[in-house]
This record gives C-alpha cells, sequence and structure tokens, in this order.
C-alpha cells in the first residue's frame, strides 16, 4: 500500500507537470513573448493567438493593446475628443449649407434689380420685351413701414415691405407655419422667423397696423416664413395698395434667365438698357452673389470649429504619443528579443504604428457615436443665433470616413517617433534591460 501510495504520489505530479510543460513549450513564439514577465497575457492571448483572420503583426499589436487597457483607453478618449470636435464642424457646416440650399430655393431667381423709385410696370416692360436671356420678368412693389398696435403704439423699428404678384413663379415660401398670401384674407400678410425674434410683440394670428408716412394699413399675420436676411413682411395686394399711392408701379425686378445664361453680363446689359431708358437702378443682385456672401459667413464659421478641432485633435495626439511611448519603453526587453529573431526595423515601426492605429480606431468609433450627439445642439443653437430659427440637422455625407482618415494619419504621426526608437535601440542593449 505504501508502494502504491508513493507511485502515485510521484507519478500523478509528474505528469501533471509533463502535461504543464508540454504546453507551454508547444506555445509559439510570439505569444509567449506577449506573456512576457511583468505584461501578463490575460485572458485574451489564446483567443488572439488563433485568430487567423488578421496578419501577424496587426496581431500582435492588438494583443499589446489588450494586454494594457487601461492607458489604451484613456488615450481612446482623449483622441475622441478631438475627432468628435472634427466631425461636428463637418456636419455642421453641411446642416447649414443644407438650410441655406433649401431657402434659396424658396427663389428660384437669377437677378434682383432694386430701382431708386417706382416706375410704371408697362414702363419697366419695354426694356425687358424681346431679350433672349430673360425667360421671366416679374415686377413687385416695396414700401417701408413701422409695425404698431392697434392702440397707436409703435411695436418696432421700420421694416421692407414686399408685395409680390398674386401669380408669381419667382417665390416659393418656406414656411414654418400658418399659410401663405392666397387671396382669402385681403388684410393678411407672411412675415419672417427674423422679424418675430426682432420683434416678440408680434405674433402669428395678431391683428396689428403697418404705418408709412400717413398712409395705415390694417393687416393680420396669417402665416411665418423661413428666409435669411433682415426682417420683412410680404403683403397682399390689398396691403400694400393701403401704403402706396400709386398701385400700377414697381421698384423690384426679379428675372429668371435662361439656362446657361452668364448671371452677372445679364445683369449689367439690363442695367445699360433700363439706364438708356431713363430708368435708374438702384442695386443689381445676382443668385450667384447672395450664394458666395452665404457661404462666405457659414466657410467662417466651419473654419472656427474646425480651429478648436485642430487643438482637441493636437491634444489627443500627444496623448497617444505618450501612450505608445511607454509601450516601447516597457517592451524594451521583448522589442530586442524580436530583433535577435531577425525581425527588421521596418517591422518593429509597422507593430507600434498598427498598435496606435487600433487605439485610434477604438476613438474614432467613440467619436463617431458622439458627434451627432454633440453636432444636433451646435446647429439648432448657430441657426438661433444667425436666422433666429434652427438650421436643418445633415450629418456629413463623408464626415464618418474623414473622420477615418483623420484617425489614421493622427495614429501614424503618433506611433513614428517612438516606433523609430525602438527599431534603432541596439540588441545587446534591449536584452540587458530589466
Amino acid at each position: 500500500m505504501a508502494a502504491l501510495i508513493l507511485v502515485f504520489g510521484v507519478a500523478i505530479p509528474l505528469a501533471v507537470a509533463g502535461w504543464r510543460v508540454g504546453r507551454t513549450v508547444g506555445v509559439p513564439v510570439r505569444l509567449a513573448l506577449m506573456r512576457a514577465s511583468g505584461q501578463g497575457g490575460g485572458a485574451m492571448a489564446g483567443p488572439l493567438g488563433r485568430t487567423a483572420f488578421l496578419p501577424l503583426l496587426p496581431r500582435l499589436a492588438l494583443g499589446a493593446v489588450m494586454r494594457r487597457p487601461r492607458p489604451a483607453v484613456l488615450s481612446a478618449l482623449v483622441l475622441a475628443i478631438g475627432l468628435a470636435f472634427f466631425l461636428t464642424a463637418l456636419n455642421v457646416r453641411a446642416s447649414m449649407r443644407g438650410t441655406a440650399a433649401a431657402v434659396a430655393r424658396t427663389k428660384p431667381y437669377d437677378v434682383q434689380l432694386a430701382l431708386r423709385q417706382a416706375y410704371p410696370v408697362d414702363r419697366l416692360r419695354g426694356p425687358l420685351a424681346g431679350r433672349a436671356e430673360v425667360r421671366v420678368a416679374e415686377y413687385w412693389r416695396t414700401a417701408t413701414a413701422v409695425p404698431m398696435g392697434m392702440d397707436g403704439r409703435r411695436l418696432g423699428n421700420a421694416v421692407p415691405v414686399v408685395a409680390p404678384p398674386a401669380d408669381t413663379r419667382l417665390l416659393r415660401p418656406d414656411l414654418l407655419a400658418g399659410r401663405w398670401l392666397d387671396g382669402s384674407q385681403p388684410h393678411g400678410v407672411v412675415v419672417t422667423q427674423k422679424l418675430l425674434a426682432d420683434v416678440p410683440m408680434i405674433r402669428l394670428g395678431g391683428t396689428y397696423q403697418l404705418r408709412s408716412g400717413d398712409r395705415v394699413a390694417r393687416v393680420t399675420i396669417i402665416g411665418v416664413a423661413r428666409e435669411f436676411g433682415p426682417g420683412r413682411v410680404y403683403a397682399a395686394t390689398a396691403v400694400m395698395d393701403a401704403l402706396r399711392p400709386a398701385v400700377e408701379d414697381a421698384d423690384l425686378v426679379y428675372l429668371a434667365l435662361a439656362p446657361g445664361a452668364d448671371q452677372r453680363r445679364a445683369a449689367q446689359a439690363l442695367q445699360d438698357d433700363l439706364a438708356s431708358a431713363g430708368i435708374q437702378v438702384g442695386s443689381a443682385e445676382t443668385a450667384g452673389m447672395l450664394t458666395a456672401v452665404i457661404d462666405g459667413h457659414l466657410d467662417f464659421i466651419t473654419l472656427i470649429l474646425m480651429a478648436i478641432s485642430v487643438l482637441a485633435l493636437a491634444t489627443g495626439t500627444l496623448g497617444l504619443a505618450a501612450c505608445i511611448g511607454v509601450s516601447v519603453a516597457e517592451r524594451t526587453r521583448e522589442v530586442g528579443v524580436m530583433k535577435a529573431m531577425g525581425g527588421g526595423g521596418a517591422a518593429l515601426v509597422r507593430l507600434f504604428i498598427y498598435e496606435a492605429v487600433v487605439i485610434a480606431l477604438v476613438g474614432w468609433a467613440v467619436a463617431s457615436a458622439l458627434a451627432p450627439v454633440i453636432s444636433r445642439p451646435v446647429v439648432a443653437r448657430f441657426g438661433q443665433s444667425i436666422i433666429r430659427y434652427p438650421f436643418d440637422y445633415q450629418a456629413s455625407s463623408w464626415g464618418t470616413v474623414a473622420g477615418l482618415g483623420v484617425a489614421a494619419v493622427v495614429a501614424a504621426l503618433s506611433a513614428l517617433a517612438p516606433a523609430l526608437a525602438a527599431a534603432r535601440t541596439p540588441v545587446a542593449s534591449a536584452l540587458r534591460t530589466e
């Protein structure tokens, strides 16, 4: 019995030890390095080693990140902040441009001519008749009036009042509330959202007065339209008749040109022809000029947001570079073993760049999730500040891809210096490192 116990007492430990040693000896070199002293292996080392869909260097990089998850996650979060600002800037730009394009479509004219005074419509038609580049011509009437309460109390500063033709083809209003001028309410007017913001005492459905000189028109606000620019009132014909003495005159001409016509040349030629007929043009504006002005303002806002994102990305780049630098310092012996086994400097550089890319991809994923959450209130805030109405939120169509590209570039730049330092480390000094 004692001999049997002795046999079992010796054989079983030897068998277990032999099995463990056999397993350890069979571990590939790359996994043995991943389980080096002080770096652990973690529960994911084995599954990562058996992952066949990734090449060797990306697998090693992924394993290194998962062995040290805390600094990698912190670096990814810092980088995610910069990427989120970058994506937010692109989303704000897309939203502003999309809203500007939508508003521009409400006025499908090519040339606007503001006359110095009102002229009879028949006299204005003469110089424009027979011009091949003019497809549609409309003659509008304008006035400047002060909004007042029914008790005669002044409510705000003077605002432009415009009366489009009843059958206008060059105005497609973007209504936020109410209805457009349809003739059902002779004293109805439609105001812009900017006017409501500038004159808070005016409300949709309210009845007020418009005073122009000694003339007064009673009006009811039946709709609110969205557009860029200062506050404006669109008035029915009866309202403009009450504000202006000459009902057959017009002082604003809108023109739609034939496809392919040069807007600037056409505007200059029309001004010359009108001047020859004794009609003085105060200003000429083309749709292209208006678009350029709007784009200039929006691009300036985008530039500010981009500058903020660059600063945040710079911080993320430094954090990622520090993370890779610490990883290189902690894995000096591993680097020495790799070089002793024939690993070249280029392979080591790629290894640490892949490690930075893994961290950057995590930051990009977090930023992609955060960007819409940040962008929506920013878009709404900018809209309220610029046009007194939230911009229509629109995600950038290429923002996600651009963010991925920026993340990859940041990763490469962050890891380059530490990776080159690792590649230049002599094998002997690396192996002597404790």
